[in-house]
């Protein structure tokens, strides 16, 4: 399939990019749910009453455990269920447990973060693994899908980065939970987009029934 060839599933270039964007948009939250709290430790620490520093990379550690703990699992249920059910799953499970970590600025309970962020893990566990399924769909074997995969895998460290950023402007300038709060909303906004514009063969597909 030559380069410049569209995959006959896609309406227009537009529907091609809105499906990659939200699909990508997966990676990107991924890997920004990690910045997002790395670099603003010193802040956040001191806010949720963690006075040992020793405390503190288990706000890192218990997101990134339930991350690897569920990828395999959500990614065959995706396969039994359906991967833009399991995707629309995932976006609102992370919208869910955005919200409520931003909490911890009012119960100001260490544990109740690491909790927090462990089943927003969850989240990120069950995007990745049918993301990576969707795209693999809508595209045959040629170099458009090869590109298509690159700029998903870009998003991961640039994503990173953008999240440590706008946390950090959140932290210094506004307040720290907003950061949580917005990454909800926008998490919401792709799950809706997922389920009323992503209406076609392509990400409805599950099992091999389907």
């Amino acid at each position: 399939m030559p380069f410049r060839e569209r995959p006959s599933c896609f309406r227009n270039f537009s529907h091609e990019i809105l499906y990659v964007s939200v699909i990508s948009c997966a990676q990107l939250l991924t890997q920004a749910v990690l910045g997002n709290v790395l670099v603003p430790l010193h802040i956040i620490g001191p806010a949720i009453n963690i006075n040992d520093n020793n405390k503190l990379p288990w706000t890192l550690a218990a997101y990134s455990l339930t991350v690897g703990i569920f990828i395999l699992i959500t990614g065959r249920l995706g396969d039994v269920f359906g991967h833009k059910l399991l995707l629309i799953i995932g976006y609102i499970i992370l919208a869910v447990f955005s919200l409520l970590p931003g909490m911890a600025a009012y119960v100001k309970d260490d544990i109740y973060f690491d909790v927090m962020r462990a089943l927003q893990g969850i989240g990120p566990a069950t995007l990745l693994p049918n993301a990576v399924a969707l795209l693999a769909r809508a595209y045959p074997n040629c170099k458009r899908k090869s590109f298509v995969f690159s700029m998903f895998g870009a998003t991961a460290p640039i994503a990173f980065i953008m999240g440590a950023l706008f946390r950090s402007i959140f932290a210094e300038l506004v307040w720290w939970p907003w950061a949580q709060w917005v990454l909800a909303i926008f998490c919401v906004i792709l799950a809706i987009l997922a389920f009323f514009r992503y209406s076609n063969g392509i990400i409805t597909s599950g099992s091999s029934r389907r």
